[in-house]
């Protein structure tokens, strides 16, 4: 129950890959499940924007032909909260999507994924659809989104020139508030579990060290900071779900990165991985896994790590002059995201990075949003 909750509430990857081809039509296709159960909904009506409507068959499929650069879907079913999902389709795309509807009086679970676009916070749902800019108001440049837990405010780092400040606002727009100042190198911005700290990633110039990478701490009540990490070169910091663990990527002298995992506050520090470069690690909400990038391969891949072993799994596999980085696991735990200039459909490599979901169930992936890096998801840890 929990796999197909999980599945259902923040979408199933399609078994299969989109497809482009310009000179085919665009085309929209799916099935409509029950949630939480994944059951398909035979007969549920989805309907477009401009009146086109149809049933969806014995298998709860539907298919929407000759759309254009955006299609509108109003998805319902008796006894079923009614659903309109937006979603931007490239010419000759093939998109196939899992909708799923709770029954009347309930709702499905949080699923915004925020993101960094054109010096602007964007957000997703994990359908990759009802894209919509959560900053657009604001001046300077916006990077770094960060989810506080249960997923009530985002945080992010803003850029004005003189001076580099972390907000916080709702993702309707309401309430931006000031946490702190920080260093004009400061990224990677994360929110404790746990609501009181922040961390983020700064390098600074040491006259006997030159150049030096630490994470440091934010307090977000009193605005007080200091080093979390330190000594080495040190970023990507990653709290546990529980927030009494946290997980970084060091690399000590000419060694390579590694990951390393300690107490919440840095106590007793150990290596996890240390085979090849380790990292970004992410953490599975079960606490039992790492997500993290690695190019022990020769090009940047996404591998999975036991806490207990250390042993790793790898996976995603890409050509030469491609790269998979920045895991992310989905709040359920069954899907993986990731920032990848290589579409696994089209087998190429794209100009810009792009998020992209992999199912851990059978490994298939589909992508979630174009022109997009740095994702934080509502509901998850980052």
């Amino acid at each position: 129950m929990k796999k197909w909750l999980g599945a259902c509430a923040f979408v199933l990857l399609a078994t299969s890959c989109a497809l482009f081809d310009r000179s085919a039509p665009t085309v929209l296709a799916g099935t409509v499940l029950e949630h939480p159960s994944g059951r398909p909904l035979a007969g549920a009506s989805v309907q477009l924007g401009d009146g086109k409507a149809l049933r969806t068959d014995s298998l709860g499929r539907f298919r929407l032909d000759g759309l254009g650069a955006s299609a509108s879907v109003r998805f319902a079913a008796p006894g079923y909260a009614r659903t309109a999902r937006t979603f931007n389709l490239l010419p000759g795309e093939t998109r196939v999507v899992d909708v799923p509807l709770p029954r009347e009086g309930a709702s499905l679970p949080p699923s915004t994924i925020a993101f960094e676009r054109s010096g602007r916070i964007w957000g997703v749902d994990a359908l990759g659809s009802d894209e919509r800019c959560l900053t657009p108001d604001l001046e300077g440049t916006q990077v770094s989104p960060t989810w506080l837990a249960g997923g009530s405010q985002f945080a992010f780092i803003q850029r004005i020139p003189g001076r580099t400040q972390i907000w916080t606002r709702y993702p309707d727009g309401r309430s931006a508030r000031f946490v702190g100042e920080v260093v004009d190198s400061a990224a990677e911005l994360r929110w404790h579990p746990l609501g009181a700290l922040m961390a983020y990633t700064a390098t600074s110039y040491s006259a006997s060290r030159g150049m030096v990478t630490a994470v440091r701490w934010l307090d977000i009540n009193t605005g007080t900071q200091g080093d979390l990490a330190y000594g080495a070169a040190e970023g990507n910091p990653a709290w546990s779900y529980d927030g009494q663990l946290f997980a970084w990527a060091r690399r000590i002298s000419a060694k390579p990165w590694q990951i390393w995992v300690a107490g919440a506050r840095g106590e007793r520090p150990r290596v996890l991985v240390g085979r090849g470069n380790g990292v970004e690690p992410a953490w599975s909400p079960s606490g039992a896994q790492l997500a993290y990038a690695s190019n022990s391969t020769g090009t940047w891949e996404i591998y999975m790590a036991g806490l207990a072993t250390g042993l790793s799994d790898r996976l995603t596999e890409t050509p030469a002059g491609a790269w998979c980085r920045r895991p992310l696991f989905s709040p359920e735990g069954d899907a993986i995201l990731y920032e990848s200039n290589y579409h696994p459909g089209l087998k190429q490599v794209q100009e810009t990075s792009g998020l992209y979901l992999l199912r851990l169930a059978d490994r298939s992936v589909r992508m979630v949003a174009a022109d997009a890096r740095a994702a934080a998801w509502q509901g998850g840890l980052h």
